[in-house]
């Protein structure tokens, strides 16, 4: 028998040095809508810049709000080493994504890696974004930092079950 189901997006910000958390995200949240979102006939899509196709006409970071950010419901955004390129509005296309969001009244679930990284591939005023970033943003909301993948798969599993529950429950608007 058919049934409604109802789907959210999941918009996932990052520089190019997060690669592992994105691919762990997308396995929980494919644990999560067969074991959870089946049952509760929830649907999450997971979504990053990688899935848009090439436009040409405005800066790249529009084509990718207009392609796929816009229309996400919620954004999980993640930070390790690298703060990203310039986008013209903004210091990198992350931090565009993360105010574009908090403007829009997206959920914002925010994390910082302090995972170990060889010192001579850190570049320091990447870092010093970074940092900079989160002091400025530290009294705005609650983030996490995690230490290791291992750390983030344990600590997003948690976060995803307990951010859906409150959203599905009406504790958080839609």
């Amino acid at each position: 028998m058919p049934k409604d189901v109802k789907t959210f997006t999941l918009f996932i910000a990052a520089p190019g040095d997060i690669v592992g958390e994105k691919n762990i995200i997308r396995d929980l949240v494919d644990e999560w809508n067969r074991l959870q979102g089946h049952f509760k006939h929830v649907h999450i899509n997971v979504t990053d810049w990688s899935d848009t196709y090439p436009a040409y006409g405005n800066r790249p970071q529009a084509i990718i709000n207009e392609q796929i950010f816009d229309q996400s419901d919620f954004v999980v955004a993640l930070f390790w080493t690298k703060f990203g390129s310039p986008t013209g509005v903004a210091e990198s296309g992350t931090e565009e994504e993360i105010m574009r969001a908090i403007d829009s009244g997206k959920h914002l679930l925010l994390y910082f890696s302090n995972s170990a990284m060889e010192p001579g591939k850190v570049v320091a005023a990447e870092y010093e974004k970074i940092t900079a970033f989160r002091k400025k943003h530290q009294d705005s909301g609650l983030y996490k930092v995690y230490n290791s993948e291992v750390d983030f798969r344990k600590m997003f599993q948690t976060n995803l079950s307990s951010f859906m529950n409150d959203l599905l429950s009406g504790k958080l608007a839609p």
